[in-house]
């Protein structure tokens, strides 16, 4: 969980909380205030370091 990146933390504690999917990005970032690129990148990454599932 240290070698996750700022953006990666708020990202985990918004799905982890139910406040959105790993398939609605624009919603994560929205919710987490950063861009649309930037949330897709921390949910592919967290996606490859098999914290959490993509759910399409």
């Amino acid at each position: 969980m240290e070698n996750l990146s700022q953006v990666e933390k708020v990202v985990l504690d918004v799905l982890n909380k139910g406040k959105a999917t790993s398939a609605d990005t624009h919603k994560i970032a929205v919710i987490c205030k950063i861009t649309d690129l930037q949330a897709a990148v921390a949910v592919q990454l967290l996606q490859h370091r098999n914290l959490i599932v993509r759910i399409n």
